[in-house]
């Protein structure tokens, strides 16, 4: 047995009654037909309740009347428009329930009958005709028989008034009514009975419902066209308990409430035009969200007015709000309406009564107690949802809908809707929450936030977020969130006990760990012990490497090797040894001031002859480089200062293979030699300017390899390969010949131009052997008149200088300079390195350059010692041809096709020379920019080391007086006199003290601040004072153990002064002034003495050019260090103590490594004198005094740009720097 069949009579009843209710028309026999066994007992009840209301009375209720007076809730010129999809409302002043005509047609007298006698007429009111009815009562449109007044008359029918509880539900409807006066809920005219029929007159309305606005708007935007008819016209139908899913249904398959939906679906044309002209003539903004927002403020408002009187209406929906033509807005139907009663309206059989759609979660569940004026505010919301949705918020059958409802699901109106405002959104959401505390807590609350939302200003309501999801579902679902929690519960109890056992093996764990870690610990720190030890043997190692090359690169330095220099300090140069950040540089002071004073810019590379160059020449004015070479051109270089320095002007195709070039005294035009591989060598002479052939000379049998022009471009000489030599005029004419019997790779004229030199291959008459090379030296007027030069060496090559006065002959070793005309020697030096290929020198003769077979070329400046000449790695191709450009410019090319244009340092020293020559120096602290020296005359200068300016210092100037201090703050100066200490200001504009000095000597020889200023101390040759700077009054005096003093040292850290004497060393403590300890000579007598910053060493010199390094502590011997041959006469550190600076009186400045005592390299001077020492820390310059010379200032910074001797220098922007 079906569900349907298992129906209790009760259940059937309770069917029938909500199907009268909602407006319905039923057939008994016809409704009864499921359930044949209640059949009797049925049929029995109904013609109890209303004998009239029988099977028969359907055939009755088809008299709807069709005039065209106006009904209660359509338009006045269609009668018959009804409720749209929603179910019709209760109330008379409304298209309701009781306002539908049982049907479209008719006999409308037939429902006039009320009752017997007067069946028109009902208390004031005179019934003209049927308008609507329903399960309890039917609508009458009545005049008032005072005045004719129209009102809608609901009449309570006879199966209602027989049920007290429909009559008690009337009553309430009257009184409710009654108790409100609002302008937007409908009011009533009248209530009463008349012979036991009960009553209710209301004003009649002249408009449409809500219900028929949904309607009407579905059709107008498609949008909302989201519902099926039949979902539209069933869905808002009251019902009773679940029995909407299980009605019986017709013949042909449909619900009964379709037969009656469907007629009003053909009434439906007639009223949606007017339902749109209402809700335009209530709109306000001109927009359809914000016109529904203000329309259902005003239903709200209305609400408010109802709950304040403490009425609930309890069935809000849209078919009981009503807008008339005007655009007013109406609240009807408090047919359900409740006083504060905590009942409600029920059947006979105990179901709740009440449209599904709307309810609140509280009436679907039927929980009284809970069911308050927020009930209201639900059912408004969701009529608000419908209304901007063009949906109910529910769907499904009558159990599904209050089980959602209940659950408080239904889909948000965006997702309906997606253009839904989400304000608007907010405000739905908020009425329809679940909870009544969610919601809003009266009407005027959410009338408020509409109106915020229809003036465009921020609403109260916000969209829930996830967190208010979480709580709705965990509210919604408890039995769920029970067993969730629950799970969580045991599984937070799974892992407690989990980590409880993890615990204890983790614990386990752990102590083994931490005994690991204990062990990795001592791992880790013996092995950073061992990357300790092995980082500073690797420094250690660095620095032992950086000091042999360091050293060996100042040797190459003192033999002129500038590219051996060059190689061992780019070891060491970050950028070239790609160093990394951070890592340990060795570099100090020498290895910077070696690289300044060798810099050499690199060579102007010019790509002369891809096949090789034979032979370069320059103009007489030195502004053009004329080169040939093997491919047989004649390339013509401008060397004229500015960006055409080193570019070709123009090159000459001559052809064949050129081995020789000379160039006119007038650079107007050049000779050359053409060989080629068979016939005749041509010489030819061709102009300068455009390379045109001007004649050609008598040639050669064998390649020409030399050419050569008198110095006033009178004669031509030209040589062949070990044969003749042949002298020409500038016309061309043949003057003369002679066999030379050598190469003839070098050949010239004499400055006079009257007589050609050539080399000559001598040979013993008897046996033709080679005897050797000498000069000949051929008269141009008698070719036959020739003599031979025998010189020191087998001359091969030979120049003479630009001004004719000297000569240079050489071989394949050895190079001789000779005066000339004299032909006195004046210099020899054997042994070159390398083949030695051609020779030059400059204009003055001061310099000689020699190019060799290795690639090396030598450059000599003649007076220094010739063993240490500038040496240039040029090429690995042999040097073919050398020329000086000028004194400081030379130009050389070979069989690699290029030329190279060096630019030497050939006059240029080490050092910078400034201020006078000086017996003393002082200075008022290591990291001091300014140095004062006692003159021999007895003045005082003082040295700016920044600027390497000199001013003098006005003092009492004494000759030959030595001693002189600055104080450590740089403010006072002490200079020693004869019978007197004169304390003046540093700039001698004050005078601060004058100390006596009594006896004999009477003048120190030496004076010293303190470190601190206290005191001034002034060493004689066999005791020291000490004045108190505060008073300037003596405070103690020692005897020394030796006599010979002559410097003192302050160690204050150790608060002790050390005195240099000849034959001890003396500590004297600084406060007792009394000596605590003394160390005698081991290796002569003591000369100088230095202090390291940080006074743990200390440095002292003796006359035999020794150097010990001593701990200041106990005077103990640390190194030894020999290098000197003569005594060393001062020493400083530097570099953080990490080099020693030695200067001796041979003129000899050492550089030592504190750490291995090792020699890093020396500098000598070419003038032995007695030198001082200074470092200036911070602008990286050492100054050198001497009492013979001026000061010499060794800087790693340029301090040459100004020198004289290099203004005839090729251009800088043709001389580019090579990086480094």
């Amino acid at each position: 047995m079906t569900r349907s069949e298992n129906k209790t009579l009760d259940e059937v009843i309770a069917a029938y009654l909500q199907r009268l209710e909602s407006g319905h028309h039923l057939d008994p026999e016809e409704f009864i037909r499921p359930w044949p066994r209640h059949r009797d007992a049925f049929l029995g009840f109904i013609q109890r309740a209303n004998p009239a209301n029988s099977a028969g009375d359907t055939e009755a209720g088809h008299g709807a009347q069709t005039g065209t007076e106006p009904s209660l809730g359509g338009d006045a010129k269609d009668p018959t428009a009804h409720d749209n999809a929603a179910a019709p409302p209760s109330d008379s002043s409304l298209v309701s329930d009781e306002s539908r005509p049982s049907s479209p047609t008719g006999d409308a007298s037939a429902e006039l009958h009320v009752r017997s006698g007067r069946p028109d007429v009902v208390g004031e009111y005179r019934l003209e005709r049927l308008i609507g009815r329903g399960g309890m009562a039917r609508v009458y449109l009545g005049r008032r028989q005072s005045d004719q007044h129209p009102a809608a008359v609901k009449v309570l029918d006879a199966v209602a008034a027989s049920d007290e509880v429909l009559v008690q539900r009337f009553r309430r409807e009257a009184s409710a009514i009654r108790s409100l006066d609002h302008p937007h809920i409908v009011p009533m005219l009248d209530f009463g009975s008349d012979d036991d029929v009960s009553y209710l007159a209301l004003k009649l309305i002249d408009g449409c419902t809500l219900a028929d606005l949904v309607s009407a708007m579905r059709i107008a935007d498609p949008r909302l066209q989201n519902e099926s008819d039949s979902e539209i016209h069933s869905g808002g139908l009251s019902t009773v308990g679940t029995m909407s899913a299980e009605m019986p249904s017709t013949s042909d398959g449909r619900d009964q409430e379709t037969d009656e939906a469907s007629i009003h679906s053909g009434a439906m044309h007639g009223f949606r035009p007017n339902a749109m002209a209402c809700f335009a003539a209530s709109a306000k903004h001109g927009d359809r969200f914000q016109d529904i927002a203000e329309m259902i403020a005003v239903a709200a408002d209305a609400l408010q007015a109802a709950h304040d009187q403490g009425m609930v209406h309890r069935d809000v929906k849209p078919s009981n709000l009503m807008l008339d033509t005007t655009g007013h807005l109406w609240l009807t139907d408090f047919g359900l309406a409740s006083l504060g009663e905590v009942h409600t309206v029920v059947t006979q059989t105990g179901q709740v009564i009440g449209t599904p759609h709307y309810m609140s979660p509280e009436q679907a569940v039927a929980d009284q107690g809970q069911v308050d004026h927020r009930s209201d505010v639900y059912s408004l919301g969701a009529t608000l949802y419908e209304l901007v949705t063009g949906r109910r918020p529910h769907h499904g059958d009558r159990f599904r809908i209050l089980m959602e409802i209940s659950a408080g699901r239904f889909p948000p109106p965006s997702k309906v809707l997606p253009d839904v405002p989400r304000p608007l959104e907010a405000i739905i959401l908020k009425a329809m929450q679940r909870m009544p505390s969610d919601r809003y807590q009266d009407a005027a609350d959410m009338a408020a936030d509409l109106r915020r939302f229809a003036a465009g200003t921020a609403t109260v309501a916000r969209t829930p977020g996830p967190a208010d999801h979480a709580i709705r579902w965990v509210v919604s679902n408890p039995k769920a969130t029970l067993a969730v929690a629950t799970l969580a519960a045991s599984i937070v109890l799974a892992v407690i006990a989990a980590q409880y056992v993890m615990g204890q093996r983790l614990a386990r764990f752990n102590r083994e760990l931490g005994t690991a870690n204990e062990t990795l610990e001592r791992t880790n720190a013996a092995l950073a012990k061992s990357n300790l030890d092995l980082d500073q043997s690797q420094r250690r190692l660095r620095r032992q490497l950086y000091v042999a090359d360091v050293a060996a690169a100042y040797r190459a330095y003192d033999r002129g090797d500038f590219d051996a220099v060059e190689q061992l300090l780019d070891r060491h140069d970050p950028d070239r040894v790609g160093m990394e950040p951070g890592a340990y540089d060795p570099r100090g002071f020498e290895w910077r001031l070696l690289r300044t004073i060798t810099h050499r810019p690199a060579p102007l590379r010019i790509e002369a002859d891809p096949k090789g160059v034979t032979e370069i020449a320059v103009t007489s004015d030195g502004r053009q480089l004329v080169s040939v070479g093997n491919s047989g051109d004649v390339a013509i270089w401008s060397l004229a200062d500015g960006p055409s320095y080193g570019q070709l002007i123009r090159r000459h195709p001559i052809g064949g293979r050129l081995d020789a070039i000379a160039v006119s005294p007038d650079a107007k035009w050049f000779v050359t030699g053409c060989n080629v591989p068979l016939g005749i060598n041509s010489v030819q002479v061709h102009r300068m300017d455009d390379g045109e052939l001007i004649r050609r000379l008598e040639g050669h049998g064998y390649s020409v390899e030399s050419v050569a022009i008198s110095a006033d471009g009178q004669f031509i000489s030209t040589a062949g390969r070990y044969h003749t030599v042949k002298v020409h005029d500038a016309e061309g004419n043949f003057i003369g010949s002679g066999m030379a019997e050598s190469r003839n790779e070098s050949m010239t004229f004499a400055p006079d131009g009257e007589t050609l030199l050539t080399a000559y291959r001598e040979t013993d008459e008897t046996t033709g052997e080679l005897v050797g090379y000498s000069i000949k030296m051929w008269p141009v007027a008698d070719m036959d008149a020739a003599t031979k030069w025998r010189t020191v060496l087998d001359s091969t090559s030979f120049a003479f200088s630009g001004d004719g006065r000297r000569i240079v002959v050489a071989n394949n070793n050895d190079f001789a300079v000779y005066g000339w005309p004299d032909r006195k020697q004046w210099k020899h030096h054997r042994g070159i390195r390398g083949r030695l290929r051609c020779i030059t020198l400059d204009h003055t003769g001061q310099h000689v350059a020699a190019g060799c077979d290795n690639g090396l070329v030598y450059v000599w400046d003649l007076h220094r010692p010739l063993d240490r000449p500038e040496v240039i790695t040029a090429s690995d191709r042999r040097i073919t041809s050398i020329k000086f450009i000028d004194a400081n410019t030379l130009a050389e090319g070979g069989e690699d096709g290029v030329i190279r244009i060096h630019r030497l340092n050939l006059s240029r020293q080490p050092f910078r020379s400034i201020g006078d020559p000086m017996i003393n120096i002082a200075a008022a602290n290591p990291a001091a920019t300014q140095v004062y020296t006692r003159l021999q005359e007895g003045g005082v200068q003082k040295y700016d080391l920044s600027t390497l300016k000199v001013t003098k210092v006005a003092t009492e100037n004494d000759t030959q007086r030595r001693a002189i201090d600055v104080s450590s703050d740089g403010q006072w100066l002490a200079v020693g006199c004869q019978g007197r200490v004169v304390v003046q200001s540093v700039d001698g504009q004050n005078v601060v003290a004058r100390l006596p000095i009594v006896g004999q000597p009477q003048e120190p020889d030496a004076v010293r601040f303190t470190k601190d200023n206290q005191y001034l101390l002034l060493l004689f040759d066999d005791h020291l004072r000490r004045y108190r700077t505060s008073d300037w009054t003596e405070h103690g005096r020692l005897m020394g153990p030796s006599p010979g003093a002559s410097r003192v040292v302050t160690l204050d850290q150790r608060d002790r002064y050390l005195v240099v004497s000849h034959e001890l060393l003396w500590w004297i403590d600084s406060e007792t002034m009394r000596l605590v300890d003394q160390r005698p000579s081991q290796y002569g007598s003591y000369c100088s003495a230095a202090v390291s910053a940080s006074q743990e060493l200390l440095a002292v010199g003796h006359h035999d050019g020794t150097i010990e390094l001593l701990r200041t502590s106990d005077g103990s011997q640390r190194r030894l260090m020999r290098g000197h041959r003569d005594s060393v006469d001062d020493m400083c550190f530097i570099e953080d103590d990490q080099t020693l600076v030695s200067a001796c009186s041979s003129g000899t400045l050492h550089y030592w490594d504190v750490r291995s005592g090792r020699d890093l390299g020396f500098l000598k001077f070419e003038h032995r004198q007695s030198d001082r020492l200074f470092y200036s820390e911070s602008l990286q310059r050492l100054m050198v005094f001497g009492i013979n010379d001026p000061c010499k200032v060794l800087a790693v910074d340029p301090l040459f740009a100004d020198d004289s001797s290099t203004a005839q220098a090729a251009p800088k922007n043709a001389m580019t720097p090579a990086p480094r």
